[in-house]
C-alpha cells in the first residue's frame, strides 16, 4: 500500500530530514526515587566492591538523518555547574575525535565533511535557544542556497533545484515553546520556507526514524562505555605496575644508605601510608565522549558506534520502516502498535481476528453466565475506533485550537489534524492568542482602575456625609456612622495606612469605627480623608 500522496521527483527526498537528542549519561541517573549504582567491570581484573564509574553529569547528542540516506552534522550540549551563560566553558580537548559525517544535502553532487558541533547549558540538554541555533546554524548552511517557499524546478527533468525544508522532530524542548522568541523563529522559518513537522505525539520507535536507529545505537555507546572503562582501568594497573617496579629499583639503589641511616630512622615515627584507590574505580567524563560515540582512532567499523550505526543503507532502511516517505504507512506493521475494533481501526486480517477473539470471549462469558458462574468479571472491552471530527477549513481549526488553547501542545494540534508547528493555521492562532492576552491584560487593567476609582468615590461620599453630619464620635473617640459609610472608608484608607491588614477581618460596623478612631489618636484618618479629597478636587481626570 503506498499513498497516493508521493514525490514529483525521486530526488525530491533529499529535501526532508528528521532529527531527536539522546543522552549520553557516564552514570545511571535518572531512576525515579534516586540514582542507582552502576559497574563497569571487565574481566582482567578483580572487582573492588566499588562503585567502578561515577559522574554528576551527562551529555545530550543530537542526531539527525536525511531522506535520501545521510547523516546531519552532530550537536553535543555539554552540562556546567555554573550558573550564567557568561561562565559557561568549553575543554577544547572534548573536541577531539567527535564523529565528522560526510554527506551531500539537497541537489548538491558532491558530498563534504561537517564536523560535530558543541554548546554548553547548565543542564546538558536541549532548551529554546539551542533548539533554534540547531536550525539556524548548523541545519539550514547545509542547504545554503537550495530552500526557498516555492518549489522551483527543472522545467525538462521536474528535477528539485530549490524548495521548501521539512524537518520532522518530536515535541521535545523548544518545539513548541510559548516565549515570543519561539514564536517569531518559526514565523522566521516560515517565511524562509522551513517547516517543522511533528512526529505522533505519544508514539513509539514506530514512527520515529531517529528511534529506530537509536535502538541500535545506544547499546553500542554501552559496550564502548564499557570498553573505555576497561581501557582506563588497564592503564591504571600499568601506571601502578610501572611505579612499584621502579620503587623497587630504586630501593635497591640505595640499600646501603639506607642501612646506615636506619639507626636514625629508629627513633622517628614512622609516616602512615596514604591509602590507594582501587585500579577499578575510575571516572567517564566529556573527555571520553569521542570514544563512547565512535571508537579509539585505528578501530574497526564494528567498534564505531556512530559510523557502524549512522551508515547510509542503516538510514534509508530506517525511514523505510516508518513509511513516512514514500507513504507506505509501515509503521502500522510494527509490532508496537496496537490495533483497534472498528473500521479503520487494523489491517484486515488483524480486524477479523480481533473480531473473532472478541466474540469468543463474549460466548464464553454467556456460557458462564448460565452455568451460574460469576460471569461479571468477564468485562474486558477492546479499544473501539473513535470517530473524531477534524475541522472543515483553517479558520475552524483556528477557532478550535483558541477554545482548547492547545497551540502549544502537540496532542492538541494533532486532534485538529495538524502536525506542521510553523503552519499558517498556528502562526495565526500564536498571532491572535497574543491579541487576546493584551486585550484580557488592558481590561483587567481598566477593571482595576475602575474598582479604584470606585473605592475613592464611595468612602470619599461616605467622608463627606459623616462631616456633614457634624462629624460625630462616641465615648471612645470613635466615628458614629453607618456601617457602609465604615466599610468604604476602611476600604479606601487601610491598603494605603496599614498594608499588612486584611480586610477580610473588617466587615463589622465596630470593628470598622474601632480601626478608625484608634489610629493615630483617632484624628489621622481624618486628615489622611481631607488629604485625598482635596488630591481628588486637583485630579478631577482621576474617576
Amino acid at each position: 500500500m503506498q499513498s497516493e500522496i508521493s514525490l514529483i521527483h525521486p530526488d525530491d527526498i533529499n529535501w526532508f530530514l528528521t532529527c531527536d537528542e539522546t543522552h549520553h549519561a557516564f552514570s545511571n541517573e535518572g531512576h525515579k526515587g534516586g540514582s542507582t549504582a552502576q559497574r563497569y567491570s571487565t574481566s582482567s581484573f578483580h572487582r573492588s566492591g566499588e562503585r567502578c564509574v561515577a559522574s554528576n553529569s551527562h551529555t545530550t547528542g543530537v542526531y539527525g538523518t536525511t531522506g535520501a540516506g545521510y547523516p546531519m552534522p552532530c550537536m553535543f550540549v555539554m552540562s556546567s555547574n555554573a550558573k550564567e551563560a557568561k561562565d559557561f566553558q568549553i575543554d577544547p580537548a572534548v573536541c577531539v575525535g567527535l564523529p565528522v559525517v560526510r554527506a551531500k544535502y539537497a541537489d548538491n553532487v558532491l558530498t563534504s565533511d561537517y564536523p560535530s558541533h558543541v554548546a554548553v547549558r547548565h543542564s546538558g540538554s536541549v532548551d529554546t535557544y539551542l533548539w533554534h541555533e540547531l536550525n539556524r546554524a548548523i541545519y539550514i548552511p547545509c542547504f545554503a542556497g537550495k530552500i526557498s517557499v516555492e518549489p522551483v524546478r527543472d522545467p525538462i527533468t521536474k528535477k528539485l533545484i530549490s524548495g521548501p525544508l521539512v524537518c520532522k522532530t518530536d515535541g521535545g524542548p523548544g518545539r513548541l515553546s510559548k516565549e515570543a522568541e519561539s514564536i517569531d523563529f518559526r514565523e522566521e522559518m516560515a517565511a524562509m520556507g522551513v517547516h517543522i513537522l511533528l512526529s505522533l505525539p505519544n508514539g513509539t520507535a514506530a514512527t520515529a526514524e531517529m528511534d529506530q536507529l537509536y535502538s541500535k545505537f545506544k547499546p553500542r555507546c554501552k559496550d564502548s562505555t564499557i570498553r573505555v572503562a576497561g581501557v582506563k582501568m588497564a592503564k591504571r594497573s600499568a601506571a601502578r605496575k610501572k611505579h612499584a617496579e621502579e620503587a623497587k629499583k630504586r630501593a635497591d639503589e640505595r640499600l646501603d644508605s639506607m642501612e646506615e641511616e636506619s639507626s636514625e630512622s629508629d627513633s622517628e615515627t614512622p609516616r602512615k601510608k596514604k591509602g590507594r584507590r582501587s585500579a577499578c574505580n575510575v571516572s567517564i567524563g566529556n573527555r571520553d565522549l569521542a570514544n563512547i560515540v565512535n571508537g579509539f582512532p585505528g578501530d574497526e567499523l564494528v567498534n564505531k558506534p556512530f559510523d557502524y550505526t549512522f551508515t547510509r543503507q542503516n538510514i534509508i532502511n530506517s525511514w523505510i520502516a516508518v513509511g513516512f516517505l514514500p507513504m507506505t504507512a509501515n509503521a502500522v506493521n510494527d509490532p508496537k502498535v496496537r490495533f483497534e475494533l472498528g473500521e479503520g481501526g487494523a489491517p484486515e486480517a488483524e480486524q477479523k481476528r480481533i473480531s473473532d477473539l472478541y466474540t469468543d470471549y463474549c460466548t464464553t462469558r454467556d456460557e458462564l453466565g448460565e452455568m451460574e458462574f460469576n460471569a461479571e468479571l468477564l468485562d474486558l472491552e477492546p479499544n473501539h475506533v473513535e470517530n473524531h471530527v477534524l475541522p472543515a477549513n483553517e479558520e475552524e481549526a483556528i477557532q478550535a485550537l483558541m477554545k482548547n488553547g492547545g497551540v502549544n501542545k502537540a496532542g492538541s494540534l494533532f486532534r485538529v489534524g495538524i502536525s506542521v508547528v510553523n503552519c499558517r493555521v498556528v502562526l495565526e492562532t500564536l498571532r491572535r492568542t497574543k491579541e487576546q492576552q493584551e486585550k484580557e491584560k488592558e481590561e483587567k487593567e481598566r477593571a482595576r482602575k475602575v474598582s479604584e476609582d470606585g473605592k475613592l468615590n464611595s468612602g470619599l461620599e461616605a467622608f463627606g456625609k459623616w462631616c456633614g453630619d457634624g462629624s460625630k464620635v462616641d465615648d471612645h473617640n470613635h466615628p458614629i456612622m453607618s456601617r457602609m459609610s465604615a466599610l468604604a472608608i476602611v476600604k479606601l484608607l487601610m491598603p494605603k495606612v496599614a498594608p499588612t491588614l486584611k480586610l477580610a477581618d473588617y466587615t463589622t460596623l465596630k470593628t470598622c469605627t474601632k480601626w478608625l478612631g484608634e489610629l493615630a489618636g483617632g484624628t489621622t484618618w481624618v486628615d489622611e480623608m481631607k488629604a485625598m479629597e482635596k488630591g481628588n478636587e486637583l485630579n478631577p481626570t482621576a474617576h
